[in-house]
Parts: C-alpha cells; sequence; structure tokens
C-alpha cells in the first residue's frame, strides 16, 4: 500500500458536492496499527522511529488492524503547523504530546 501522491493543476479544484480539507506542512505517513501495536511508515516506505508518544497513542486504537494514511504535524496554539518545529522534534526523539495525525484515508478490517 502506499500514500496518494500530489497532482499538480493549472487552478485549484472547486465544486460544492466535494468537502475540503486543510492543508497541513508536515510528513506524509502511513500508520499501521495491530494487536495493540503501530508503526509509522514514511513516503519512501522507512518507518519512523521517533514520535514514540503518537505510535503509542496510535497504538490504543480499538482496532484488529488499521491503516491510516494521513499527515505527521506539530500544531502550534492557534492550529496552524510548524513544519521546522516538527524537524526539531524527528531529530531529538523524545515525547511530542503536541505531534498529530490528521487523517485522510482509514482503511479498517474490524474493530476489537
Amino acid at each position: 500500500m502506499e500514500t496518494a501522491q500530489l497532482t499538480l493543476v493549472r487552478q485549484p479544484f472547486d465544486h460544492p458536492d466535494f468537502l475540503f480539507e486543510l492543508k497541513h506542512d508536515g510528513f506524509r505517513a502511513l500508520a499501521h496499527i495491530w494487536d495493540g501495536n503501530c508503526e509509522l511508515i514514511s513516503r519512501k516506505r522507512n518507518a519512523y522511529k521517533s514520535f514514540q508518544s503518537l505510535r503509542d497513542n496510535l497504538a490504543k486504537l480499538r482496532v484488529k488492524d488499521a491503516v491510516i494514511d494521513g499527515e505527521l504535524v506539530c500544531l502550534d496554539a492557534e492550529g496552524r503547523s510548524i513544519f521546522n518545529e516538527l524537524l526539531f522534534r524527528l531529530a531529538v526523539q523524545f515525547s511530542m504530546p503536541s505531534i498529530s495525525c490528521t487523517s485522510t484515508v482509514v482503511i479498517c478490517d474490524s474493530f476489537r
């Protein structure tokens, strides 16, 4: 399974039948959750060793097996993404309660 890729277009898409989400500046990742475990996989299919607190929290979801395609972001107090802070947190590898995963697609076989 792979993350969805970006597509360059001339004009923004707009249609009343569609809802749109805010674009966050972060790291694209797949979260694979199974039997109380979670692994975060990068766009280039590498496992993130950082973001332990996020992995721990995602592992607590009540699912047998799930894949979440999303963006790892660090948000300020007003909900804006701070990419430099995310880079710092990736480098130092400690618990970060302000890291979140904004999911775009969830694939789940069943709930526990």
